[in-house]
């Protein structure tokens, strides 16, 4: 009975669209949310006196209720009322149904996706970051290396184990994306009215 059930789950188009769209919502916000992740927390590192303001402006996201992000994206993104669509109407522009047409729902979740994870994984840079001994990059320098040399061959290096662990922990997490899928989309595109 139990590969039966496996049978008929490859055998249903649903699985294979909601597998589709699980890799396209992974390769859209693990690549992007660990770039800008790790490029905040530069920035954030070298800032001295505000670092503990930023890190929780930019962490903030991750750390708000599923409940409350939901509920300000379904603002920003209504077809008629949304943040969006009032900047897009006062540009002269047509105004676009994010979460109601299939070619916008999954790019307006990886959206969200991308805001929710850059300051999850810029937490985890920044910790990596300060494992890195300063005595490293100091002695780079002092050999004449450059900031991007410093960056390319001290800091990439060091960061590696951080870099595999945000790797693993963002792709698990972009696959748990059901419940902002189903909150937002009804479950998909919802209906045309």
């Amino acid at each position: 009975m139990g590969a039966a059930n496996y049978e008929r789950l490859v055998a249903a188009p649903e699985f294979w669209n909601a597998l589709a769209n699980s890799v396209v919502y992974l390769l859209g916000t693990v690549p992007t949310s660990m770039v800008l992740g790790l490029a905040l927390a530069l920035l954030i590192n070298r800032t001295g006196a505000l670092r503990g303001f930023w890190r929780s402006v930019y962490f903030l996201p991750a750390a708000s209720t599923f409940i409350a992000m939901a509920i300000v994206w379904q603002w920003i993104y209504h077809p008629s009322i949304g943040l969006l669509n009032q900047g897009l109407a006062s540009l002269g522009l047509r105004l676009i149904p994010w979460l109601d047409d299939p070619r916008y729902s999954l790019w307006s979740l990886i959206i969200i996706g991308n805001w929710q994870a850059v300051g999850y994984n810029m937490v985890l840079f920044l910790a990596g970051l300060g494992n890195i001994p300063v005595e490293m990059l100091d002695a780079a320098a002092v050999d004449g290396a450059g900031a991007f040399q410093r960056f390319r061959y001290v800091t990439v290096p060091m960061l590696s184990p951080t870099t595999l662990f945000v790797l693993i922990i963002s792709s698990i997490r972009s696959f748990q994306m059901f419940d902002l899928a189903k909150v937002l989309t009804e479950g998909g595109p919802r209906p045309q009215h």
